[in-house]
């Protein structure tokens, strides 16, 4: 099978046939080497989900593209992004997972390097209600709660307020 073509087949998640799950498998090259569109189907909820995986059949896509993503039938709605370089979630300076409500509006944003979340910037998880304003942010450094001028967690009010903080330095609580 050469780039760009693929193959196509019906089956359920235990092996036997079934109309609502489609699973492709495709070869594209890209600057790193192969990357396989390791299946495409449907969740329990009707999304469509698209795998990407390397040579080694871990997650993985190159040129800043999610190696897993999961969206409406139509392509319309986004309900997440994931950027996973060999199998780790890993995406420089920017969120290495985002996800979406079910009207495609931002829910959370989550910041990772090398597998664990760690920004040094910024949150590396934010997350946000229904009408986007945002409610509660996280620091985290390789993994680990923490934030070492600040607190490493604080909630929102809906005002913008902050409503609670947290201190904490190595997953550790700090009172």
């Amino acid at each position: 099978m050469g780039a760009g073509q693929g193959r196509t087949r019906r089956a359920s998640a235990k092996g036997t046939a079934s109309p609502d799950l489609i699973i492709t498998v495709n070869t594209i090259k890209s600057s790193g080497g192969p990357a396989k569109l390791a299946f495409q189907g449907l969740d329990d909820d009707g999304y469509v989900k698209e795998s990407w995986r390397d040579e080694q059949y871990e997650q993985h896509r190159d040129n800043d593209e999610p190696a897993f993503t999961t969206h409406s039938r139509d392509g319309k709605t986004l309900r997440s992004q994931e950027w996973y370089q060999h199998g780790l979630l890993d995406r420089e300076g920017k969120p290495a997972q985002i996800f979406y409500n079910s009207d495609g509006l931002l829910r959370e944003r989550r910041y990772c390097k090398d597998g664990k979340r760690h920004r040094e910037d910024g949150p590396a998880r934010i997350t946000y209600r229904p009408d986007g304003s945002e409610l509660l942010e996280e620091y985290y450094e390789d993994g680990a709660l923490h934030r070492e001028d600040g607190p490493a967690r604080i909630r929102y009010a809906p005002d913008g307020s902050a409503e609670a903080e947290e201190y904490w330095l190595r997953n550790k609580e700090v009172k």
